[in-house]
């Protein structure tokens, strides 16, 4: 049941291994089902609180009496939110806070599957250490109400172009102390050039750094992520990247693209944590090259592996490691506190991605010229920077899903690519890991509730999200 059908309380039921729930995504709450509550809630809205109550006799009364109090409470935050949605406007216009500097289009790895097509972005080139002070001093002017700023570095292969990269850490945490704020870093690297020394730097200045590595197999590593010169990386990112990041004072952190040809992620994921590393993301690749599209069996599969993936990670919490999780804990923080996730990402809100040459774009991923929304020496062109969200909808479906306040309504970039392909992206398996994310959430809450401290609101409301 949703919004649309003028419901006192807009519900589904989850259902999760042997565990059932009832969610309410407009005010993000959720609880334990059972045949009596979901037969009331039916009853709340279609019937008036008498009606319902004179349905039951004797003790089972009155705990239906205190359920019916209970959705009352709920109706009437119900009711709040939708006023407040109904008179807010969400595609707001744009307000930096974060930026995605992207110090070359270079890269020492031919992966198989890149969405930057020759996987330089078809052009060539390095930011130089002026435009990267020039972009540092875009972000502070244009996020000078803001206490919080983020940089994240993309590309090409990222430390390709570390004298880039030392003077954007370095001048932007000068600024922010000149300021008084706080500036957050993060950057993706391939893991073949990050060293002890690198990684030292990272660490320094708190970068969230992250290597990237397909799988832990040395034979399916190298086919999906050869060198420039066709030859493996697995042993390059073993001696480089992998023991770097083990080695980090931080969180150390690594990151799988899954394909047709790396289905078996469980595998993978545990490996990674048993290997040390604390954070794993694994995320499904993003395509039109039919040799690595995910078919629907394909999706059927992961379902399962990621099944097993929770069932590892509520283990390892409930034994007290100190461990994370994207996509699994992705959503911790909006579900702790209650917070509506608007907006998918920073693309086409409070982020941009800016090209080598100083250019605007809305995101890594939209690095092509068709995109560009303008650059450091003209400024932003808020109107084709409109223009260009409106030709990126938001599926219909999308604004009435029971998930949207957790996803924010999908990635434009994917949307994009949906529409490209002549149809509207399949959520199929992102609800799957949604319903996991609820169930693991619950199961934490009631058996390791220290855990989920770390998710306690730390940032103001209406201060805007972190693109990453």
């Amino acid at each position: 049941m949703n919004a649309s059908d003028l419901s006192k309380i807009e519900y589904t039921i989850i259902d999760v291994f042997d565990k059932r729930y009832i969610w309410l995504p407009e005010i993000m709450i959720f609880f334990k089902a059972n045949s009596l509550v979901e037969e009331i809630l039916d009853q709340y809205n279609k019937k008036d609180k008498k009606e319902i109550i004179n349905c039951f006799k004797g003790e089972k009364k009155k705990t239906v009496e205190k359920i019916l109090r209970k959705f009352l409470t709920f109706e009437k935050e119900t009711k709040k939110y939708r006023y407040i949605m109904g008179n807010t406007r969400l595609e707001q216009d744009m307000s930096i806070n974060s930026i995605e500097l992207n110090p070359t289009y270079s890269c020492n790895l031919r992966c198989k599957y890149c969405f930057a097509g020759d996987r330089v972005h078809f052009k060539k080139g390095y930011m130089t250490i002026d435009t990267a002070k020039q972009a540092i001093d875009f972000l502070f002017k244009e996020g000078i109400d803001k206490d919080t700023l983020y940089i994240a570095f993309i590309g090409g292969e990222p430390l390709i172009n570390m004298p880039m990269i030392e003077f954007a850490l370095k001048y932007s945490t000068e600024k922010a102390k000149k300021y008084n704020k706080q500036i957050n870093y993060a950057t993706t690297v391939n893991g073949t050039l990050l060293t002890r020394e690198i990684m030292d730097l990272f660490d320094r200045y708190q970068v969230q750094a992250m290597i990237s590595m397909d799988s832990p197999e040395p034979v399916v590593q190298n086919f999906l992520r050869p060198t420039a010169g066709e030859k493996g990386s697995y042993d390059l990112i073993k001696e480089n990247g992998w023991i770097s990041m083990l080695g980090s004072k931080g969180k150390s952190a690594v990151r799988s693209t899954i394909t047709p040809y790396n289905l078996n992620l469980f595998d993978i994921a545990k490996t990674y944590y048993e290997a040390g590393f604390k954070h794993v993301h694994v995320e499904e690749v993003t395509t039109e090259d039919e040799k690595f599209v995910l078919t629907h069996k394909h999706i059927e599969y992961l379902k399962g592996e990621y099944n097993r993936i929770a069932q590892y990670l509520l283990e390892e919490v409930l034994k007290g490691k100190d461990i994370d999780s994207k996509p699994l804990f992705s959503r911790m923080y909006e579900i702790h506190n209650r917070k509506p996730r608007y907006n998918f990402c920073g693309a086409f809100n409070n982020s941009i991605g800016i090209s080598p040459e100083g250019k605007f774009y809305p995101c890594d991923w939209m690095m092509d010229e068709q995109y560009n929304i303008g650059s450091l020496d003209s400024g932003l062109d808020k109107e084709k920077y409109r223009r260009l969200r409106e030709q990126i909808p938001i599926p219909a479906k999308c604004r009435t899903c029971w998930a949207r306040n957790l996803c924010g309504m999908g990635c434009r970039a994917k949307h994009k690519t949906a529409y490209a392909q002549g149809h509207e992206i399949d959520c199929d398996l992102e609800l799957h890991k949604y319903k996991l994310q609820l169930y693991l959430y619950s199961e934490i809450a009631e058996k390791n509730p220290e855990f989920l401290k770390r998710y306690e609101k730390k940032i103001k409301l209406g201060e805007g999200e972190n693109a990453s």
